[in-house]
C-alpha cells in the first residue's frame, strides 16, 4: 500500500507564490524566465544557487537526451538530472496558472521515468548518488507545487521512483559521505523522503548520518572543512532545511546537529563580502547569501544573522520573525568621517584561542562570532571598518571576521 503523499513539507504553495510575487518580484521573474525557456525546449542552468552555471541555451528539437552532454562536459548532464527545471515550472504554474507550465512538467516527468532507469551505468550520469539526493528535494517541491494537477497513474509512478530513490540513498553511503558535502546533500534528500513516506527508519538514519558528517566536517569556528564558500552554503542549505522540515513534522533532532548548523550560519555571516556575496574561490561563484542568512535567523532566533541578512527579521514589520538586536547593537553606526570605528573595551580578549591572553602585536587572534556573549574579541592592533554594505578588518595578520568594535 503506497504511503500518502504529503505536499506540505514546506509552505503552502499558493501562499508562498503570493508572498514571492509581492516581496521578491525579481525571484518570481527569474523563475518565469527559466520556465519559459523550458517550455520552448531550451535549457539554461542559471538559478540563484546553481552548482554548475551553464548560461548558453541548449535546445532539444525532439525528446530530451537525459544522459548526453551537448558540450562534452559531464557536469551539464548532472545539472539536467537534478531537475531544478521541475521546480521552476512549478513556481511558474503557481505564479500564473498558465497550463503550458503544468503540461511541460507532466511530459518531462513521464519521459524521464520512462527513459532513465537506474542501472550501474547510469550511476555515473543521471543516477549519481549526489543527483539522487538533490532530485529527491526537487521532486518533492515540484509535486507540492503541482499538487492536484498530476494524473493518478503518473503520480503513482513518481511515488514508486521516490521510494526507490530512498532505498538507493540508504545504500549509497561510505567513508567519503561521512565527511564530504555529498553526504550532507544525500542525507538531506533521504530525510525528506523519510518524512514524506512516513519512514521513521529513513528519518533516523539520515539524522544520524548528518550529525556524523557535521561532527567531522565543521571546524570549531563554524567553517566547513572543504574551504569552499559554495560547498559551505550547499551543506548549510541541506542541514537548515532538514531542521525546518523536522520542526514542522515534530521530529526531534540531535543537539549537535542544531549546534553545527548554527555555527555554519554564523561563519557565513562573518565571511560574506559587501552585498552579502560569498567569495568566488574554490569552485564557488559570487552569490548573494542573504537567503541562507535569513533562514538561519528564523531558525535560531538570532539577531546577528538577521542583521547580516538585512531582511524582514531586522525590520520586524509585524509579528515576531526573530528578536531585534539589543539596543547596544542598534546604536552601532557604519564607519566613516562621521562615525569612526569604536574602540575595543579594555576587558580580556580572546587571543590565540585562550581568553585573557595579553594583547600583543604578534598575537594571532580568532575572534568570537559577532554577537557572542563577550564584548571583546580581537587583538587591539587591528582596525575594524564597517560600511552600510559590509565590514572588514585591516592590519597585519587580521582575520576575515566581522565584529562590532575596532582594535586600538
Amino acid at each position: 500500500m503506497m504511503q500518502p503523499y504529503r505536499p506540505l513539507l514546506w509552505a503552502a504553495p499558493s501562499a508562498a507564490a503570493r508572498a514571492v510575487a509581492h516581496h521578491c518580484p525579481q525571484a518570481a521573474r527569474a523563475a518565469l524566465d527559466r520556465a519559459g525557456e523550458i517550455c520552448r525546449g531550451e535549457y539554461v542552468f542559471a538559478d540563484h544557487w546553481e552548482m554548475e552555471h551553464a548560461p548558453d541555451p541548449v535546445r532539444f528539437t525532439g525528446p530530451v537526451d537525459w544522459e548526453h552532454s551537448p558540450n562534452g562536459d559531464p557536469e551539464w548532464v548532472y545539472a539536467l538530472n537534478r531537475h531544478t527545471i521541475f521546480v521552476n515550472l512549478g513556481k511558474a504554474w503557481r505564479l500564473t496558472g498558465e497550463p503550458r507550465y503544468r503540461d511541460t512538467f507532466l511530459a518531462l516527468l513521464d519521459d524521464w521515468l520512462t527513459r532513465v532507469p537506474h542501472t550501474a551505468a547510469s550511476e555515473q550520469t543521471a543516477w549519481r548518488a549526489l543527483e539522487a539526493g538533490l532530485r529527491a528535494e526537487n521532486w518533492l517541491r515540484a509535486l507540492g507545487l503541482f499538487s492536484g494537477e498530476i494524473p493518478a497513474a503518473l503520480l503513482d509512478r513518481a511515488r514508486e521512483s521516490l521510494l526507490h530513490h530512498g532505498e538507493y540513498l540508504c545504500t549509497a553511503h561510505g567513508p567519503f559521505q561521512q565527511l564530504s558535502n555529498w553526504g550532507a546533500i544525500q542525507d538531506h534528500g533521504l530525510f525528506l523522503l523519510g518524512v514524506w513516506a512516513g519512514r521513521s527508519d529513513w528519518q533516523q538514519l539520515a539524522l544520524g548520518r548528518l550529525t556524523e558528517n557535521l561532527h567531522n566536517a565543521v571546524l570549531p569556528d563554524g567553517t566547513h572543512w572543504e574551504q569552499s564558500p559554495m560547498y559551505h552554503c550547499e551543506v548549510l542549505h541541506a542541514v537548515a532545511d532538514t531542521l525546518l522540515v523536522a520542526r514542522r513534522a515534530g521530529i526531534p533532532v540531535p543537539a549537535e546537529l542544531e549546534e553545527k548548523t548554527h555555527a555554519l550560519a554564523t561563519a557565513l555571516a562573518a565571511w560574506v563580502m559587501p552585498g552579502r556575496t560569498i567569495l568566488p574561490q574554490s569552485d564557488s561563484d559570487v552569490i548573494d547569501a542573504g537567503d541562507l542568512l535569513a533562514q538561519g535567523a528564523l531558525l535560531f532566533g538570532d539577531p546577528v544573522l538577521a542583521a547580516a541578512a538585512r531582511g524582514p527579521c531586522w525590520r520586524k514589520p509585524s509579528g515576531t520573525l526573530a528578536p531585534m538586536p539589543p539596543k547596544s547593537w542598534r546604536r552601532w553606526k557604519p564607519a566613516g568621517p562621521k562615525h569612526p570605528p569604536r574602540r575595543c573595551p579594555t576587558a580580556a580578549t580572546t587571543c590565540c584561542g585562550q581568553a585573557g591572553t595579553p594583547r600583543t602585536p604578534a598575537c594571532t587572534c580568532i575572534p568570537a562570532p559577532w554577537g557572542a556573549a563577550t564584548a571583546t574579541r580581537t587583538c587591539c592592533t587591528w582596525t575594524f571598518t564597517a560600511t552600510a554594505r559590509g565590514s572588514w578588518w585591516t592590519g597585519a595578520g587580521a582575520p576575515m571576521w566581522k565584529a562590532p568594535c575596532a582594535g586600538r
